[in-house]
């Protein structure tokens, strides 16, 4: 199994889909076994004001790559903070040498949403 992980630190995430954690894809060889890339982790965010939920999504590439798998909408739990929310995506067209950016987008509120911490790894399955 091959695999690659990252962390991020704290990432400011307004109305406007935004960047939080990019990881790279693993290598994946010529193992006729391998038949996709499994794209997991979890993100912990602090709502700004008034806000209702983050979406969280995995594209391939960049910010205006593919998006892969569904689109995660993390409620709010409370009026300033989403708990611990994990997601997990599969890429069952992986395309050789190209990274993923796992992305935040905020609904509704004024004010910034806070990245506090995201966990990603890509793993060859």
């Amino acid at each position: 199994m091959k695999r690659q992980a990252v962390s991020s630190a704290t990432v400011a995430v307004g109305t406007t889909e935004t960047v939080v954690a990019t990881v790279p894809m693993p290598m994946l060889g010529d193992n006729p076994l391998i038949s996709g890339v499994i794209i997991d982790g979890v993100i912990n965010m602090t709502l700004g004001t008034t806000q209702t939920s983050v979406a969280i999504r995995v594209r391939r590439g960049a910010l205006a790559g593919t998006q892969v798998g569904a689109t995660v909408t993390a409620a709010a739990a409370a009026a300033t903070a989403i708990p611990s929310t994990a997601f997990s995506v599969l890429d069952a067209s992986p395309v050789s040498g190209q990274s993923y950016v796992i992305t935040a987008q905020q609904a509704g509120g004024a004010g910034n949403a806070t990245g506090s911490a995201v966990v990603v790894s890509a793993t060859a399955a």
